[in-house]
């Protein structure tokens, strides 16, 4: 797969490597998020703390490897729209989570990219090619 930001091709190990490394992270994720759901039942709750939490540590990552603070009024215009859907999309996942089983849950997540597709067609005037849509 060719990597975006550098322009090369990603070596086969490596996309391996990242595709279990992902799998492996997001069914750990939807796991321990049911079981907190399981005692907590406030999906809404929970995604505000877990998405804090990334916030805090995304700030202080950025001041140790800049060397300097984000321009949070900047960023926060730019970034409010894309976390506002973030935040509503966390929160019905984890919704999902409190009243199905992760394994149901995964298979609906899993379908988002063909729904993507329908969305960007309607609203970004996209075409997906036929063989891109039944590799979805």
């Amino acid at each position: 797969a060719l990597c975006p930001a550098t322009g090369t091709m990603a070596s086969p190990r490596l996309l391996a490597l990242l595709v279990v490394g992902y799998y492996a992270t997001s069914t750990l994720n939807s796991v321990l998020t049911k079981q907190i759901l399981t005692s907590f039942p406030r999906p809404l709750t929970v995604t505000l703390w877990q998405q804090l939490f990334s916030s805090l540590y995304s700030v202080l990552h950025f001041r140790v490897t800049t060397g300097r603070w984000l321009d949070l009024q900047r960023h926060a215009r730019r970034v409010m729209p894309v976390a506002v859907a973030l935040v509503i999309a966390l929160v019905a996942y984890r919704a999902a989570l409190l009243h199905a089983a992760v394994s149901f849950a995964q298979v609906v997540k899993t379908l988002q990219p063909l729904f993507a597709a329908g969305v960007c067609a309607i609203l970004l005037g996209e075409r997906t090619p036929p063989m891109r849509l039944g590799a979805l």
